[in-house]
Order: structure tokens, then sequence, then C-alpha cells
């Protein structure tokens, strides 16, 4: 199997909004200032919205994953089929 840059990129652009996503919400929850970042500013509970954004950044994923898929597949591949 060849080295390609170009699936470690795809790869990298896929899994980076996780990467972020996971990190800030553990901010939000372990780091004893979230009173600053406005975690517990919100006039009510805000599951929902961090569900939401959970969910976005999955359909998001899912949406790259779908857009890229042959690249993913088949690497070494040129051209769109």
């Amino acid at each position: 199997m060849k080295f390609s840059w170009k699936a470690v990129v795809v790869g990298i652009l896929l899994f980076t909004p996780l990467a972020a996503a996971g990190y800030w919400l553990w901010y939000l929850r372990r780091v004893q200032q979230a009173a600053l970042s406005g975690f517990y500013l919100a006039p009510a509970a805000n599951g929902p919205l961090i569900m939401g954004i959970s969910l976005f950044i999955a359909g998001y994923l899912v949406f790259l994953g779908i857009i890229f898929y042959n690249n993913l597949a088949h690497p070494g591949h040129k051209g769109m089929d």
C-alpha cells in the first residue's frame, strides 16, 4: 500500500471538528472558570444546545464522508467516478 498525503489531509479535515468539539465540551465541563465562557449564563438548561451542536458536527462528518467516500475507499485512485 502506497502512502498518500492526500488521505492524511482528508483524515485531518474530517476529524478536526470532532476533536475541537470534544475539547470544547471538556473545557466547559471540567475547567473551574467555566462561568467565564458563558456555560452557566444560559437562562435555561443548555443541554439541548450542546446536543444540537453535537448532532450538527456528526452530520458534518457524515456529509464529508459521503463527499470523500471514493477517496477514502481508494486513496490512490485519481478522478471522480
